[in-house]
């Protein structure tokens, strides 16, 4: 069967600069709420004219949104048909039922129907984290690190209810009926800043989630809890094999599997570490780990990006952190090879971090995650136009959008040359970059037309992407490559 996918990023909204854990104690919040890390609530929950939004089958290119400053449409005008909620804008227990058998579902039904109504799917983290539950819970570095709850049948009986609020069957379903088929449990549960608890602990937690959800809704996917990028991604995929091990040795059937996709985060923000090639090596480290337990299940990078100026470092950051300067230019490149090399090593599903930048992560202004973004934000660097990468990854959705999963092709990933194909419409695209410092000549063959179009995959302020016709001779031509990814198709 012909895969196609569509290049509609799939954008995620990750709330990671919440660090007052009384921010969480609020069951809902006024309209006056609009600052950073708060979405907006203006408007009250409405009717939807076509509630059911299709789940389009392999989206792939996805980017993150700081709340506050991003609405659904802004995500489907950078070219998004997806939507990853997290944090505030997840599923969090303590902001629905902050007192014992009362459910407060506005916010949630704020939320989820505005993304319905722009024509987003959406991924939604779930944190169980009440503090009726846990009181004393701790907050790091812009995260509240949580346990598995004390009341794990309180938790599991609010999670059935909002599982089977948004599943849209017609019984007991939020106004307007908004959809959602996949629910990630917790974020990060390697990484103290969100998770102090055992990977024993989480691993039960998992099962009673996957039971619990599949229950309500059969056709719903589970994820589990993106695996961090941290410097030792060993130390990171050894907590995670401890959680399969556990799973394993507590289902109940022999064919039971407790997670249907595997989140992972990887980031171009260290220089010591780069998604590429990195992601190669660890993805097939955790493919193998999970093999040996009976998980084939797709993988989702579902936190990535790189950033553009001269940040600080995140808060609690080791001293091996190093940041350099980067220029947009840089940053759109990146964003587009990170992009291409994930879909091309069969990553299902990739999450950019973010659109619009935040200001302020965990405390510390115009720290790294206050550069990541797609579009500036005034109150990190006064400024608030759209980056270079924003229109990279608006022109690569464009173009790319629609091609056949089963005819992509690496062509070439040595001597710091990469080349791919895709067929779109029964046609090759290539796209191509050189890591070298220098320019070098390549040669693209297997072409049917008589000219291509070479297209610069990153833009020019002023005169938009550069782009050029060469003739081919003998079904090839030769090619100039530079610093900047080119895109190369029939003219």
């Amino acid at each position: 069967m012909i895969r196609l996918f569509n290049l509609t990023a799939i954008i995620s909204v990750f709330v990671l600069g919440v660090c007052d854990p009384f921010i969480f104690k609020k069951a809902a919040f006024s309209q006056a709420e609009a600052g950073n890390g708060i979405i907006s609530f203006e408007r009250s929950p409405f009717a939807l004219s076509n509630p059911k939004v299709p789940d389009r089958p392999v989206p792939f290119w996805m980017i993150s949104l700081p709340p506050g400053y991003d609405r659904p449409q802004d995500v489907v005008n950078a070219g998004a048909r997806w939507a990853r909620y997290g944090g505030l804008e997840g599923l969090t227990w303590d902001l629905v039922e902050n007192e014992r058998g009362r459910y407060d579902w506005s916010r949630t039904d704020y939320m989820f129907s505005e993304a319905a109504k722009a024509g987003l799917n959406l991924v939604v983290v779930v944190m169980n984290w009440n503090h009726l539950d846990q009181p004393d819970v701790r907050a790091v570095n812009g995260g509240l690190s949580v346990k598995a709850p004390h009341d794990m049948a309180g938790f599991l009986n609010f999670l059935e209810k909002a599982v089977e609020r948004y599943d849209g069957d017609g019984i007991d379903d939020a106004l307007g009926s908004p959809v959602i088929n996949y629910w990630e449990i917790e974020n990060e549960v390697d990484f103290d800043i969100f998770w102090s608890d055992t990977p024993e602990n989480y691993a039960r937690l998992l099962k009673n989630c996957y039971k619990i959800i599949k229950k309500a809704n059969p056709n719903a996917k589970v994820l589990i809890a993106g695996m961090s990028h941290q410097p030792d991604l060993e130390k990171s995929r050894s907590y995670y094999f401890s959680i399969i091990k556990e799973l394993d040795r507590i289902k109940d059937n022999p064919d039971d599997k407790y997670f249907d996709i595997f989140s992972f985060h990887l980031y171009n923000l260290n220089q010591d570490i780069n998604v590429i090639p990195t992601m190669d090596s660890h993805v097939n480290a955790i493919r193998e780990g999970l093999s040996k337990y009976g998980y084939f299940v797709p993988f989702w990078l579902t936190e990535t990006g790189d950033y553009s100026g001269s940040p600080l470092a995140p808060a609690g950051a080791p001293s091996t952190f190093k940041l350099f300067t980067k220029t947009e230019n840089e940053q759109a490149a990146s964003l587009f090879k990170i992009y291409v090399y994930s879909i091309t090593h069969n990553v299902k599903k990739v999450f950019w971090l973010t659109l619009t930048e935040w200001s302020g992560y965990a405390g510390l202004k115009d720290n790294v995650f206050d550069n990541v973004g797609l579009i500036n934000n005034p109150e990190t660097d006064g400024q608030s136009h759209k980056k270079l990468s924003y229109y990279t990854y608006k022109n690569m959705v464009e173009i790319l959008d629609g091609s056949d999963l089963d005819a992509i092709r690496v062509i070439q990933e040595k001597d710091g040359i990469y080349i791919y194909r895709f067929m779109k419409n029964g046609k090759p695209v290539w796209a191509a970059w050189n890591n070298n410092p220098q320019e070098n000549q390549i040669v693209i063959s297997g072409i049917t037309s008589k000219q291509v179009k070479i297209t610069e995959a990153v833009m020019r302020y002023g005169s938009g992407f550069k782009t050029k016709t060469e003739n081919v001779s003998d079904g090839r031509i030769s090619v100039s490559l530079g610093s900047i990814p080119v895109l190369i198709g029939d003219n």
